[in-house]
């Protein structure tokens, strides 16, 4: 696999099976698993030239069989980093604490009519999690 090849392919999402991945890149390139690993890092990853288009679309295949996903470029042609997009979480905290401590009231008054029921078992765990609920969320809800 020469960079003067025709063709380059790409893991650009590693799917749910990173062991088998691991396996399968140990074969193609050679490389032990813990050197393999390197390749899971950073998408999308080069993980190697060829001179047939159809030679890369067979590793792409074989990667299908992990459900992760390879793309074949030409090599004249790289495939460019997916950008990394900066999401302050801290915007929806105040609306995402506010609806779980509603939701744990409710849960508290739920619980009071499963006990008034005579449903002693789901009384006790609906105020277990109502009691946590408020106690977790409710904490610093006003800084």
């Amino acid at each position: 696999m020469s960079r003067e090849a025709g063709y380059a392919v790409y893991l650009v999402d590693p799917g749910p099976d990173r062991p088998g991945l691991l396996v399968l890149l140990g074969q193609v390139l050679g490389l032990r698993p813990e050197d393999a690993a390197e390749y899971l890092r950073e998408y999308p990853s080069l993980i190697g030239f060829y001179e047939t288009e159809l030679a890369a679309r067979n590793l792409a295949d074989r990667f299908r069989e992990f459900d992760a996903i390879a793309v074949v470029r030409p090599a004249d042609q790289p495939l460019a980093p997916a950008p990394v997009v900066q999401v302050d979480p801290a915007a929806a905290q105040p609306w995402l604490r506010a609806a779980l401590l509603t939701l744990g009231v409710i849960q508290l008054a739920v619980a009071y009519v499963w006990f008034r029921e005579g449903r002693w078992v789901a009384a006790f765990f609906g105020l277990c999690l109502a009691v946590y609920v408020l106690a977790y969320f409710g904490k610093g809800f006003r800084r």
